[in-house]
């Protein structure tokens, strides 16, 4: 009598699942790590968006007479009513909440902006430095009030 053999034995199941296993233990945090620096290089992105929406809308509002800035807006909303004090950027990132303010030479003096789970707030001289050295800060809790320029966060 002549046995056909197919298939794997359990032994050999396991050893293939338990490889597996410790294969997923050492990926997973990796991938984790690519996941949450992508969320922190997109939010610098939007922060620059901002920044030059921003520096582009100052330009404009000096060559038509405007008094310029500063530009705010505190977030998404469920109705279309302006908030005391917003100056919204004509940009399609309406997650965010921001707030710019410029100095008397055009320059960038304040420059806050949230998406909700990130914040950058600076008021350093060297803007672009300052958002060279950020990776996006995480918060529990973002508020903003464009009345004050207040960005209200707890860690």
């Amino acid at each position: 009598m002549k046995l056909n053999k197919k298939g794997f034995t359990l032994v050999e199941l396991l050893a293939v699942i338990a490889i597996l296993a410790i294969l997923m233990l050492l990926i997973t945090p990796n991938i984790l790590n690519m996941f949450t620096q992508g969320k922190k290089d997109l939010f610098k992105t939007q922060v620059q968006r901002i920044w030059k929406a921003a520096d582009s809308q100052y330009i404009t509002d000096m060559m038509k007479g405007n008094q310029p800035g500063p530009y705010c807006y505190e977030g998404p909303r469920d109705d279309s009513t302006k908030r005391d004090g917003e100056n919204p950027l004509s940009i399609s990132e309406s997650n965010l909440m921001y707030y710019v303010n410029f100095d008397a030479d055009g320059n960038v003096q304040t420059l806050k902006v949230s998406d909700g789970t990130y914040f950058y707030d600076s008021t350093e001289p060297d803007f672009k430095l300052a958002l060279d050295k950020t990776d996006g800060k995480p918060a529990k809790d973002i508020s903003l009030k464009c009345n004050t320029g207040t960005l209200n966060k707890t860690e």
